[in-house]
């Protein structure tokens, strides 16, 4: 018993396995020990496979996000076990990608009327521009798209641009 305790603590540092260990080196034949020290070798070695193929198909699932834009993973949170949840799912689905487009919209809309005043353009263009982005503003918050105090902070924003807006020349 104290000579498994003395040998326990060296299995890893020698590269033996537990069945290894409990029998010392010294009491086995030369080929017995030629035949565990080839076995701990191609352990090894079927480790430093094993720890490759792992970083290759994490690369390969890197490039797989990165080509397919999160395209093979499967959006959904649950899978619904009714039709009526089915039907909610496939809703909610729907209301979700109008309402990601709707805001979508109005973000280009403020951007291009930025991007107008940034590159100083004429104060026509500017002005229906920013029709546009205060129609869309109101629309929104009416149907509650986005909330009614965020159309009517961000209408003055776009008021204040416009007013403070002096085309360079």
């Amino acid at each position: 018993m104290i000579i498994l305790f003395k040998i326990l603590p060296n299995i890893r540092k020698n590269g033996l396995g537990y069945s290894q260990a409990l029998f010392p080196l010294s009491v086995m034949n030369a080929d017995v020990k030629k035949r565990w020290r080839h076995q701990a070798f191609e352990e090894k070695i079927t480790g430093f496979f094993f720890f490759r193929i792992c970083l290759l198909i994490c690369f390969f699932y890197i490039i797989c996000l990165l080509l397919f834009n999160n395209s093979f993973i499967q959006e959904q949170a649950y899978m619904p076990l009714h039709k009526s949840a089915e039907k909610r799912l496939r809703q909610s689905d729907r209301r979700n990608a109008r309402n990601r487009a709707r805001k979508k919209e109005l973000k280009v809309l403020v951007k291009t009327m930025q991007k107008l005043i940034d590159t100083s353009a004429d104060k026509a263009v500017v002005e229906v521009a920013y029709r546009s982005a205060v129609q869309k503003l109101d629309r929104l918050g009416v149907k509650n798209y986005i909330h009614a105090n965020k159309a009517s902070r961000k209408k003055s924003q776009l008021t204040r641009l416009l007013n403070g807006y002096v085309k360079a020349d």
